[in-house]
């Protein structure tokens, strides 16, 4: 038999009780559902910028309208996205360098290459575009 548990949650806002960062309180110690322990588990965890809440009767992972409105989680955010263009730039430098070289070696074989890696190139641009956005 699958094991229940009872999650309260607030009704006037939906958010899910005594759950870290923040430790809402039910408005009604009647305000729960009952759910698996297993739909339950994953409420104890929750990312920066999200919050858990209920909704149609299901825990969901909902933005955290206060978090995501401070200048700390814009500037976060904003920090983890030049990092993730910065490293795809990185994990695909070898495209440049192998087309670099065969551009001296034989111009046929690097047309080939080059039309190979098209849409690793068009990344490449608009990550470069993207970070100079970023950070300009």
């Amino acid at each position: 038999m699958e094991e229940k548990t009872r999650v309260y949650f607030q009704k006037s806002t939906g958010f899910i009780c005594h759950r870290y960062p923040d430790h809402y309180e039910p408005e009604n110690e009647n305000d729960g559902i009952e759910i698996s322990a297993e739909e339950a588990e994953p409420t104890y965890q929750c990312p920066y910028g999200k919050i858990w809440a209920v909704k149609d009767g299901k825990p969901v992972l909902i933005d955290d309208e206060q978090v995501i409105n401070t200048e700390e989680y814009k500037a976060e955010v904003k920090a983890n996205e030049i990092a993730t263009l910065k490293q795809y730039l990185s994990d695909t430098d070898y495209v440049v360098a192998k087309l670099n070289e065969l551009k001296l070696e034989d111009e046929a074989e690097y047309e080939a290459e080059r039309a190979k890696y098209s849409d690793v190139l068009k990344k490449r641009k608009e990550a470069r575009a993207r970070i100079n956005e970023l950070e300009g």
